[in-house]
């Protein structure tokens, strides 16, 4: 067996037992929203026991921030309501243990997202 496939089954069997102990890991989402300096974004998912979590950011000078633990890569909806917009808009996504950024683009009535570092479904 190659030296890469053992590390490769070595990382797995170490992440293999951290979830199997309950490890969290710790994810970040940083974002700004260009063309929109208030309003609000929501992070909506499932905690490893099963319990939905939603946990809301005001929007300070377009800047938005979210903080949290997860077992594993989660699945996760990213919402936001921004002043003077009309309706929402939401994305799926997974949360990872890195550090993640967003940024919401309102252009021409049009909202356009760029993401780093989320795994978009």
């Amino acid at each position: 067996m190659s030296k890469t496939m053992r590390l490769i089954l070595l990382c797995f069997g170490i992440q293999l037992v951290a979830i199997k102990v309950g490890i969290s890991q710790n994810f970040t989402i940083s974002g700004m929203c260009r063309g929109a300096s208030t309003g609000a974004v929501y992070l909506t998912f499932e905690d490893a026991q099963g319990n939905l979590q939603l946990d809301t950011a005001k929007l300070v000078r377009g800047k938005f921030n979210f903080k949290g633990k997860i077992l594993v890569p989660t699945q996760a909806e990213l919402s936001w309501k921004l002043a003077g917009k009309s309706g929402d808009e939401a994305i799926t996504l997974y949360l990872e243990p890195v550090a993640m950024t967003a940024v919401i683009k309102v252009s021409n009535g049009r909202i356009e997202y760029l993401f780093s570092g989320l795994n978009q479904k």
